[in-house]
């Protein structure tokens, strides 16, 4: 298996990764993930073109650790007291 780092690919320029990507055997656009492993600041992306059936990894740079909303949902008792405070 051929590792590349695909610059082209890379989250620093865009959020999201676009596929197909050209096979570096055949030259066709075909090539479609079928496995990702996360590794310490990237994600190496195994991809496999669809016309030759050639394999190749692929390292994307990682996005920055995002935080998560805080849940916006009443919990059971904000809605046992609300439901109190409509009926009466």
């Amino acid at each position: 298996m051929v590792l590349l780092d695909c610059k082209s690919v890379s989250l620093s320029d865009s959020l999201c990764c676009q596929f197909p990507l050209e096979c570096p055997k055949c030259a066709a656009v075909s090539g479609m993930p079928y496995k990702a492993t996360t590794l310490p600041g990237a994600v190496a992306v195994e991809l496999r073109c669809k016309d030759c059936e050639h394999e190749w990894q692929c390292l994307v740079q990682s996005m920055p650790a995002l935080t998560p909303k805080p849940d916006r949902r009443k919990t059971s008792r904000e809605s046992d007291e609300a439901d109190e405070e409509a009926m009466g």
